[in-house]
């Protein structure tokens, strides 16, 4: 059954990576900014040092509010299955994410006053403050209200875009399977899509590839969903790409009344269902732009570099091939080629909460 599913998306014919889609990249279309300088040798050592530390990671997504307790075994970040706290999101476009801010102030409760506190949220960071979120307009107006993360803790908290926070669990997990490259790409496709690097320089460098304008040509369905980052009114790839796009161009352009998650839409695709396949593979295309868009704007070669997946797009059978297949056939005359892996060939379930847990420990 898998090769079948497999060969649903692969086998279809492989695209040319539109040159106009391409130009819409560069530094500061990607928001691109250096955030610090992360060393995984001194990381390594931060996690043995911290032997039996506990804390709790947040992960604030725009899909679920996710903690878990964690404790430091021999160098390790071991997650307790019993610690844990899933909140779904709940409202509607500016009513978005409205039960966030009652959650955080109830777990503030439950956490000891030694314990370690990492955040990785969905949405744009400076100098480790939330300041926008296009997918949580409510909650960042509430938490706004109570004076930020530092105010419900009762301390002073480091926050990570949820992608930053990916990546350093991506550059620790490769370095510990053997896998380390110059340069290291992590994304993000779930609800939206994310983005961070690291250069050879052991620079990190945030990114917003989501929020990139889309072209016509990967825009087949005219979707016309404005960005709404910065207040942005074009339609943007999250809004057309991501795990989260696909489950509401399901509902309100194929069906008009349908409402599946990712997972079902996926399962149409194995049966065979048409639009559904048109769905992923769009998608896949979408994220070979992305990865060649980021990595030609900061100068990053193939072969020099890492792409580490992280999220539900990973899941669907194919893609990740699908992916690939169009990046090979973009640098075939190169003789280049990224190596791609999903996070979990790490073991790490949730990046997002690894990296918040580890950058929690760092900052210790």
């Amino acid at each position: 059954m898998s090769r079948e599913i497999v060969n649903l998306l692969t086998k279809l014919p492989v695209p040319d990576l539109v040159p106009s889609q391409l130009a819409e990249f560069n530094p500061q279309t990607l928001r691109a900014r250096h955030t610090e300088r992360f060393f995984v040798n001194h990381a390594l050592e931060c996690l043995r040092d911290a032997n039996g530390r506990t804390g709790w990671a947040l992960d604030i997504g725009g899909t679920a509010l996710k903690a878990q307790r964690f404790t430091i075994q021999n160098g390790v970040v071991v997650f307790s299955p019993d610690d844990k706290v899933i909140m779904q999101v709940e409202g509607e476009n500016e009513k978005k994410g409205k039960n966030y801010l009652a959650a955080l102030m109830q777990l503030s409760e439950t956490i000891e006053a030694d314990d370690l506190i990492g955040v990785s949220v969905a949405g744009l960071v400076e100098n480790g403050k939330l300041k926008d979120s296009p997918n949580l307009p409510s909650f960042i107006h509430d938490l706004e209200s109570v004076g930020g993360l530092d105010a419900i803790f009762r301390r002073k908290i480091s926050v990570a875009n949820d992608a930053v926070a990916g990546l350093k669990a991506s550059i620790v997990g490769a370095s510990q399977h053997g896998l380390a490259h110059k340069n290291v790409l992590y994304l993000i496709h779930g609800g939206g899509i994310g983005g961070a690097a690291k250069d050879g320089e052991d620079m990190m460098i945030s990114l917003e590839p989501g929020h990139i304008r889309a072209s016509r040509e990967l825009n087949p369905r005219e979707i016309t969903t404005p960005c709404g980052m910065e207040e942005q009114t074009f339609t943007c790839l999250e809004r057309i790409g991501s795990m989260g796009a696909i489950e509401a161009i399901w509902k309100n352009v194929i069906t008009a009344w349908q409402e599946l998650n990712g997972r079902q839409i996926a399962e149409l695709m194995y049966s065979g269902d048409k639009k559904a396949l048109d769905l992923f593979n769009n998608s896949a295309n979408i994220l070979a732009h992305t990865i060649e868009g980021i990595c030609m704007s900061l100068g990053f070669s193939p072969n020099e570099t890492l792409v580490v997946m992280h999220g539900g797009g990973t899941k669907v059978e194919g893609m990740m091939q699908r992916i690939s297949s169009i990046l090979a056939k973009h640098h075939t005359e190169r003789g280049q080629q990224y190596k791609l892996v999903p996070t979990s060939d790490f073991g790490i379930d949730n990046a997002c909460l690894m990296g918040a847990a580890i950058s929690a420990v760092i900052g210790s």
